[in-house]
């Protein structure tokens, strides 16, 4: 009885170390991603700073890399603004033909969450 109530109890404690680690890992993804959509620019000076620290670049190496990273921000930030109105013409589309099929419970709540998701997506004005 005691032998199998050690092993449960690690088992428990191994599977709420694993449930952490995912919950931690998933939280780290979600604000780094956050950061990344929410500041471009914050973006590229973590780019650059990872770069530095992984490639010991020197400062003369920095300068010169500093702009090719700020040119490919830039045009990253036009192809979203060409790509944005088509993503969003998919995801009404894919809205339209989801939500009949939901109950109108789910449907309030799935218009909630596309009401969030185009909230997010008109915090990124045109360039």
């Amino acid at each position: 009885m005691k032998k199998t109530y050690a092993i449960v109890l690690v088992l428990v404690v191994f599977l709420l170390g694993v449930a952490a680690g995912v919950l931690g890992a998933k939280l780290f993804f979600e604000s780094r991603v956050r950061v990344a959509l929410s500041s471009p620019e914050s973006l590229a000076q973590a780019l650059l700073q990872r770069m530095s620290m992984e490639l010991t670049l020197s400062d003369d190496q920095r300068r010169q890399i500093e702009p090719v990273i700020d040119d490919a921000r830039r045009d990253l930030l036009k192809l979203r603004d060409q790509v944005k109105p088509q993503l969003e013409a998919i995801f009404d589309r894919a809205d339209g033909r989801i939500r009949p099929l939901l109950t109108p419970d789910q449907q309030k709540r799935f218009d909630e969450v596309s009401r969030l998701r185009r909230d997010h997506w008109a915090k990124f004005p045109p360039n």
